[in-house]
């Protein structure tokens, strides 16, 4: 085994005994990392000022710049160098345009007032429009047309005259289940085992012509996005001259909770659509039974929203230089934005709070890797991953440089392994994994999910890791909803998911020869 070379000058520590730095061995070092990132930790302090403080740190709104303020100002006091906030740069694609308006609400309010009154559990999708103070209607059960021309003019014809001070229920009811599923998981041992199995591969689905439903008859082609954007701004501008208080939509979720929704159509709409709202199934229910049966059921609905003025997302990056190595890079990235229906605990201030402290850890122990540690935390992921998009967009000339990136984005829990996007590095990371099976993370798996932002450095051609960690509530009570707060974090979890996270980086900055595993 090869000895570090330390910042710190010679000295003894006494969180695993006495030992000299200078005498540490791989697996003293890393017993070391295991020990401090378990007994002294800050995890739940990041994670406290991220969510209860500012949280949510919805796109562009004032919460994500002050988020990323704070992140900033946290590894400056953590003696990382570099550190910066970067634009992503220009958000134009395929088609795809936003003006870098942001959005938040100060004021909200639902009500149904007859037949009887009741204080109803909803949220403003985002980016809707203020009202006109307190506004009211009656709600009607209508189903929006889809952004094609014909469906628009039918649409147009069978409704105008008719919404006038009316209020849309756009959605069908929604039932609700009455099994008993759990909402806790933990990732079983045959689950995990299922995982580490290499999949089948299948033969990618040949390019071609889309089959007709009529045979011998071509598909029509899709329409373009300029003319969805078109056609969805002539959708608005009907809706809004015929007099629509406002449009409510059955939100996925029970039991009080929402899973919140997009907004409907494209990015910037003109003119923007009445104030649209989420809410939950079992009042939704009930006010579509009325109304199917024809009797009085007032809404009074108040929203109180700002459209910011444009501005860019920003990036927050910094770096753990290393030494020999030090133009290469082991880059390790969460996403900072979240959405608005919670205070974004488990998505991702859990994430960066994981990140954030596994860097203060090994910070702290005054190591110098071989290479250097850059972190990203992506300030557009909940638009489509933009952040680190344009991250690898405006670094393209430095991918070459970057030997491996680790993603964390599963929602807080207790870390079970990786994700890796090919076979040929599995035998390396689960070598890597080896100090951490005692903690429970052992597995490695190719059946990697490329919804992150892992995704646009792993098509960057770098290799990629992807935190594998238990689900807990995140798929089922957490995840894009009102209930995404900091009292779903597991203390414990997000403790051992920070040793994981600092050993996965120790070992890929380093790269020793061999490993030997933690303990022995």
């Amino acid at each position: 085994m090869r000895s570090f070379r330390f910042a710190l000058p010679l000295r003894t520590v006494t969180l695993l005994g006495v030992l000299s730095l200078s005498a540490f061995s791989d697996d003293r070092t890393l017993a070391l990392i295991l020990k401090k990132a378990q007994t002294d930790s800050k995890v739940m302090e990041h994670a406290f000022f991220l969510s209860d403080v500012y949280g949510p740190r919805f796109l562009a709104s004032p919460a994500s710049y002050q988020a990323a303020d704070w992140v900033k100002k946290r590894l400056q006091e953590i003696g990382m160098g570099d550190v910066r906030l970067e634009g992503i740069g220009v958000v134009e694609e395929a088609g795809f345009r936003w003006s870098g308006r942001g959005w938040s609400y100060k004021r909200f309010s639902l009500n149904l007032l007859e037949p009887q009154y009741a204080n109803l559990t909803a949220i403003p999708v985002p980016f809707s429009p203020s009202t006109s103070g307190v506004a009211s209607g009656l709600p009607i059960r209508i189903d929006l047309p889809q952004p094609m021309s014909p469906a628009l003019d039918a649409f147009f014809a069978q409704h105008r005259g008719k919404l006038q001070g009316r209020i849309l229920l756009i959605s069908p009811p929604r039932p609700i289940p009455l099994d008993n599923k759990p909402q806790f998981h933990r990732l079983s041992d045959e689950e995990l085992s299922q995982l580490a199995v290499v999949p089948a591969t299948t033969a990618p689905a040949r390019p071609g012509t889309a089959v007709s439903k009529e045979p011998g008859k071509p598909s029509p082609p899709p329409p373009t996005f300029a003319e969805i954007r078109d056609n969805f701004n002539r959708l608005f501008r009907f809706l809004k001259d015929e007099g629509v208080v406002a449009m409510v939509n059955c939100a996925p979720g029970e039991s009080g909770n929402i899973f919140v929704s997009s907004p409907i159509g494209i990015p910037d709409p003109d003119p923007l659509p009445p104030p649209m709202v989420d809410l939950i199934p079992e009042q939704y229910n009930r006010i579509v039974r009325l109304v199917e049966r024809g009797m009085s059921a007032r809404l009074e609905l108040e929203l109180q929203a700002e459209l910011h003025e444009p501005r860019e997302p920003v990036n927050v990056l910094a770096e753990l230089p290393g030494g020999v190595r030090r133009e290469e890079i082991v880059m390790v990235g969460a996403h900072l934005d979240s959405w608005h229906g919670g205070t974004g605990a488990t998505d991702n201030a859990a994430g960066v709070a994981i990140v954030l402290e596994a860097l203060r850890v090994l910070k702290s122990l005054g190591i110098t890797l071989d290479r250097t540690i850059r972190v990203g935390f992506w300030g557009m992921h909940e638009m489509g991953t933009r952040g680190s998009k344009g991250y690898v967009r405006m670094h393209a000339n430095e991918m070459y440089q970057i030997a491996y990136y680790l993603n964390v984005d599963q929602g807080g829990g207790r870390a079970r392994g990786t994700y890796i996007a090919d076979e040929a590095s599995r035998e390396k990371i689960a070598a890597w994994q080896e100090p951490v099976h005692g903690l429970g993370a052992a597995t490695v798996s190719t059946r990697i999910a490329m919804k992150s932002d892992h995704r646009n450095f792993h098509a960057a051609g770098v290799r990629v890791m992807n935190l594998m960690q238990d689900p807990l509530h995140y798929e089922t009570r957490t995840h894009h909803s009102t209930m995404d707060v900091y009292d779903y974090l597991s203390p414990e979890d997000m403790k051992q998911a920070v040793a994981v996270v600092a050993t996965l980086l120790y070992q890929a900055a380093s790269e020793p020869p061999k490993l030997a595993s933690h303990g022995r």
